[in-house]
């Protein structure tokens, strides 16, 4: 398995001008860097499987479930992160495939969303406030 999906999505939100006007270029892959500055975004692959399919015998596809966590100073900064994510990566009109970072992106469907605020790997210590958001990507492999 390739770090593919994550790379696209990465590549999307550091394209958009909502998510970087709040957080600039500090959007991660999995892991951030220890002591880093407020708000960032940490883009994750949750536990699920990446299920793979042929699109009518056309090209490979995979399904891919991502995370991203939306870390913030305050309960309302991961908040107001949110949004601006959600709108980036699930926007209202899709219409057909697109291209992020050499990667077609069929559909990329939004979940859940959820505070997580106890959950270490995206903070450097238990508490600070995170806001998941759950996606579900449909790209080529």
């Amino acid at each position: 398995m390739s770090a593919t999906p994550e790379a696209a999505v990465i590549w999307k939100l550091k394209q958009t001008a909502a998510v970087t006007n709040l957080v600039g270029e500090r959007i991660y892959p999995r892991l951030v860097p220890q002591n880093d500055k407020k708000p960032y975004l940490a883009v994750l692959r949750p536990p699920g499987q990446e299920t793979g399919h042929t699109n009518n015998s056309q090209i490979p596809v995979a399904r891919t479930p991502l995370m991203i966590a939306c870390v913030g100073e305050t309960y309302e900064q991961s908040r107001s992160l949110s949004d601006p994510v959600s709108a980036a990566l699930d926007p209202d009109g899709w219409d057909g495939s697109v291209i992020w970072n050499d990667t077609e992106i069929a559909s990329c469907f939004q979940g859940g969303t959820y505070d997580q605020s106890t959950f270490p790997q995206v903070a450097d210590e238990i508490g600070y406030p995170v806001e998941f958001i759950t996606f579900e990507l449909e790209h080529s492999t």
